[in-house]
C-alpha cells in the first residue's frame, strides 16, 4: 500500500494489487533460499531500513513540530483505548519470540545468539514502533486521517519514496520471516518433507491471501488473539524452566515427540488452556481499561506454578505412603 501510494503519487500509476503480488513474489524467492537467503537479503535490508528511518525522521522533524507530540491528549481512536492499545504493543512483542530459535540457532556462540537477538529485536521494536507512533500522532494533530504510513505525510516534501522503502524493508524482512518459520514448523510435524514444498506453498497462499479485501481491517484483532495464544504459553515455559523443572532441558527431553516429557505438562496444559480463554475475553469480549497481557501473563504463571507443586508434594507423599 505504501509503495503503491509513493508510485501514484511520483507517477500518477497506481496499481495495488500488482505491488502486493510483486512483493509478495519477492519474499517467496528469498524464502525459497533458506537460510542462506535470509543471511544474505535480510542484514543488507535491515541496514537499509534503518538509515531510511533516520532520514524520515529528519524529514518529519524538520516539516512537522514533533514535539506537539508530547502534549497530545490521551483518549479512545477507532474503538481502541489504552488497554488495547498496551495488549497490541505486548501481543506484537510476544508473537515474535518463538520465532527467534529459527534464526540464531546458526550463530556462532551462546553469547551472540542471546544478545544479538536481544540487542536487534529491542532496537528494531523501538525504531518500527516508535516511527509508527509518531506518524500516527502527527497525522491526528495536523488533522489528516489517521495512518501510520509516513508516506503519506512526506510525499508532498519529495521524500514519500524514502518514506515508502522503509515500509517496503520493513514488511519485506518481516514477511521473509514469517513464511520461513511457518516453513520450519511445517518441517517440525513432517520432518522428512523437502523444504521447498511448504515453502513454496505457504508462499503461494500469502501471496493469495494479501489480496483479500478488507483483510486489514482484522488486524488488530488478529494481534490481540496472537497475544492471547502467546502470552499464556510464554509465561508457563518461562516458570517452567526457572522454578518448576530447575534441573534443565536435557537433549532427551527436546527430542521427545511422542511423549509429554515433564510429569507436570498436563498442568501447564491445563493453565494454558484456561489462562488463553482469559485473555481472548479480556482483550476481545470485555477488555480490561489496563489490558488483559500482564495480569494474564501473571495469573498463568502463578496457576501453573501452584498445580506444579500441588502435584509434586501429592507424588511425594504417596511415595513415601508406598514406602512405608
Amino acid at each position: 500500500m505504501s509503495l503503491d501510494y509513493a508510485i501514484q503519487a511520483t507517477t500518477g500509476y497506481s496499481n495495488l494489487p500488482l505491488m502486493t503480488i510483486l512483493c509478495e513474489t519477492v519474499v517467496v524467492l528469498i524464502v525459497l533460499r533458506g537460510h542462506l537467503g535470509i543471511e544474505r537479503v535480510e542484514r543488507w535490508a535491515a541496514m537499509a531500513m534503518v538509515a531510511l528511518a533516520a532520514v524520515v525522521l529528519y524529514q518529519l522533524n524538520l516539516h512537522y513540530d514533533v514535539s506537539t507530540l508530547l502534549d497530545m491528549p490521551v483518549e479512545a481512536r477507532n474503538g481502541i483505548t489504552l488497554g488495547i492499545a498496551f495488549d497490541i504493543v505486548i501481543a506484537t512483542a510476544f508473537s515474535w519470540i518463538s520465532s527467534s530459535a529459527d534464526y540464531n540457532r546458526n550463530c556462532k556462540s551462546g553469547a551472540i545468539a542471546v544478545w544479538g537477538t536481544y540487542l536487534g529485536y529491542v532496537m528494531a521494536a523501538m525504531i518500527a514502533m516508535g516511527l509508527g507512533a509518531a506518524v500516527s500522532g502527527l497525522s491526528v494533530m495536523n488533522g489528516m486521517e489517521q495512518t501510520y504510513d509516513p508516506t503519506r505525510l512526506l510525499s508532498g516534501f519529495g521524500f514519500g519514496l524514502p518514506a515508502a522503502l522503509v515500509i517496503f524493508f520493513s514488511v519485506m524482512t518481516t514477511n521473509v520471516m514469517a513464511v520461513y518459520s511457518a516453513t520450519l514448523s511445517c518441517m517440525n510435524v513432517s520432518p522428512g518433507m523437502a523444504f521447498w514444498k511448504p515453502a513454496l506453498i505457504i508462499g503461494i497462499v500469502t501471496v493469495f491471501g494479501a489480496l483479500i479485501p478488507g483483510i486489514l481491517d482484522q488486524f488488530q484483532n488478529f494481534l490481540l488473539l496472537i497475544g492471547a495464544l502467546f502470552i499464556p504459553a510464554f509465561s508457563v515455559i518461562i516458570v517452567d524452566y526457572y522454578l518448576v523443572g530447575r534441573e534443565g532441558y536435557s537433549p532427551e527431553l527436546l527430542k521427545a515427540r511422542h511423549q509429554l516429557g515433564r510429569p507436570t505438562a498436563p498442568v501447564a496444559i491445563g493453565a494454558y488452556v484456561i489462562d488463553a480463554g482469559l485473555a481472548a475475553y479480556w482483550s476481545l469480549v470485555a477488555p480490561l481499561a489496563f489490558g488483559a497481557s500482564l495480569p494474564v501473563f501473571v495469573i498463568t504463571g502463578g496457576l501453573y506454578w501452584l498445580g506444579a507443586m500441588l502435584l509434586t508434594k501429592s507424588r511425594a507423599n504417596a511415595s513415601q505412603t508406598a514406602g512405608e
